[in-house]
């Protein structure tokens, strides 16, 4: 039997699940905490190498672990110690190659070592190399040093794409080219073969991922790193995993059940746009057009998270015409035409009078700046949704609008928003999500007052009070599954704990 991820032929059933083969190299990869791991790699026309699900797949599951082959500095990122990745206020020179480091013992560092020896004896900082020059050459470097020592690990990254020949017609290719390699070849104490960094700077283009790590009570985003089996996930706006990332670590989970032999799939692209933004950038980040039913469908899956009100018969109908990414707007309802790059004009414009305002502006401002917008776009457009989420933030918390200052009317008004908001991302991301955890939690204490002001004002018996605190201990449920996909700490579990309490126990006295 092939191999579950390399597809090395005729190797050993795995002896406790017996549903792959695994071979020397990787059997280490296919088990977590002494349980097999349940996916295997799939080849598929017009998506390459994907992860399937070898048997079905309960939410919150673990899928797969993995950790970074190379970890490095973005190419802008401010001043950060090349070991650590600590901030640093200023540059405190390596005594070797003179790179950013906190002290000694960062200086004789693991993740250093590679840049360390490449770079000795170049007093690149009292050169006055610019810091993004140098920061553009780690992760090639790195990966170069990881095809030297660690044959094995690279061959996982050599099967990785790289869309190379569409990377190299874009301006950041010059600078590669123009600057990055002279600056290697000028202070380098080895010579690299820019052919196959070429091929490594275009595989962590297409396939790392943002790397976080907290230092003190604050988390900070320290670069990308490239981590080989989550390389090898493949997109879908409505996807069906969740990753979270600790200090060395990538752990992906199903947020959702997945059936055998389905795909399993990330989101390299948040959900929270509608298609006339979002879907452009996955030809400019990723060198691919999404497929997925989001994107394939006009309406986004009835949803209308793109859609405009047409100025003709002022109904909200006009959206594309078919699946195509640029496809001009037809009213459904009139057919009225609108050209995509006026539909685009129109949705950019409001977008940027959207982003042109703070949580400082009134709630009033912001309730009346979603009236204005639905009279341009779909109730469920996303700069409505954007909108809505901001108010459900300013409902609760801003002064003289706290929870305890509400009337009924606001309270109701809350509970509105949170649903309408829930209503459409429930459809564009199904599952335990943050976002769904983060409401529930919001709806807590407007779901409590509005229940409990019932029953005090006799609008509802014993039966119905019942059934509505049966209701909020649901809601109370389903936040806490969604915050395990969170980075967990005791402290914030706590305080999450008193909170659930503070609007749940009052409650469960009367």
């Amino acid at each position: 039997m092939d191999c579950f991820l390399c597809k090395k032929a005729d190797q050993p059933v795995c002896d406790n699940c017996n549903l792959i083969g695994v071979c020397k190299e990787h059997k280490h990869l296919h088990s977590f905490e002494q349980e097999c791991l349940p996916y295997r790699v799939v080849w598929k026309e017009n998506r390459g190498n994907t992860l399937v699900a070898l048997r079905d797949i309960k939410p919150f599951q673990i899928i797969f672990q993995d950790s970074p082959v190379v970890l490095a500095p973005f190419d802008d990122n401010d001043i950060q110690c090349f070991e650590c990745s600590k901030p640093m206020e200023t540059w405190n020179p390596c005594p070797v190659c003179s790179l950013p480091v906190c002290d000694q013992e960062c200086s004789i560092g693991p993740n250093h070592s590679a840049e360390c020896e490449y770079f000795a004896d170049s007093n690149l900082y009292s050169k006055g190399v610019p810091l993004n020059i140098i920061q553009t050459s780690i992760s090639p470097i790195r990966m170069l040093e990881v095809k030297r020592k660690n044959p094995t690990l690279w061959k996982l990254v050599d099967s990785l794409e790289d869309h190379l020949e569409k990377r190299k017609k874009e301006k950041f290719w010059t600078y590669i080219k123009d600057t990055v390699f002279p600056f290697i070849k000028e202070h380098s104490t080895k010579d690299i073969d820019t052919n196959l960094a070429s091929r490594i700077i275009g595989i962590y283009k297409t396939n790392s991922v943002k790397w976080e790590k907290r230092f003190g009570d604050k988390k900070y985003t320290i670069g990308h790193a490239l981590c080989p089996i989550f390389s090898l996930l493949c997109h879908s706006c409505v996807n069906n995993t969740r990753y979270t990332v600790s200090e060395d670590h990538i752990t992906v989970r199903a947020c959702l059940p997945i059936k055998t032999g389905e795909e399993i799939t990330s989101q390299y692209r948040g959900p929270n746009e509608g298609n006339i933004l979002r879907r452009l950038d996955f030809p400019k980040n990723w060198k691919f057009e999404c497929d997925c039913v989001r994107c394939m469908d006009p309406t986004e899956l009835g949803t209308h998270s793109s859609t405009l009100v047409c100025p003709q018969c002022k109904k909200p109908d006009l959206y594309p015409r078919n699946s195509t990414m640029r496809s001009d707007f037809e009213c459904r309802s009139c057919a009225f035409e609108m050209s995509y790059d006026i539909a685009l004009e129109d949705t950019n414009r409001a977008d940027k009078k959207l982003k042109n305002k703070t949580l400082l502006d009134s709630v009033e401002s912001w309730e009346a700046l979603l009236v204005e917008l639905e009279t341009q776009f779909h109730p469920n457009h996303f700069l409505c949704m954007k909108t809505i989420k901001t108010l459900i933030q300013l409902y609760g918390l801003r002064k003289g609008y706290t929870l305890t200052d509400l009337s009924e009317e606001l309270i109701n008004r809350k509970l509105e928003l949170c649903r309408r908001f829930m209503d459409v991302y429930n459809i564009i991301e199904p599952g335990y999500r943050l976002w769904k955890g983060r409401l529930c939690e919001d709806m807590l204490g407007p779901m409590s007052l509005q229940l409990q002001s019932k029953f005090e004002n006799k609008q509802i018996g014993k039966l119905e009070f019942m059934l509505g605190y049966r209701n909020i201990i649901k809601t109370v449920k389903e936040a806490a599954k969604c915050r395990q996909f969170m980075e967990r700490n005791e402290e914030d579990d706590k305080m999450m704990g008193e909170y659930y309490k503070k609007w749940i126990e009052p409650l469960s006295n009367v």
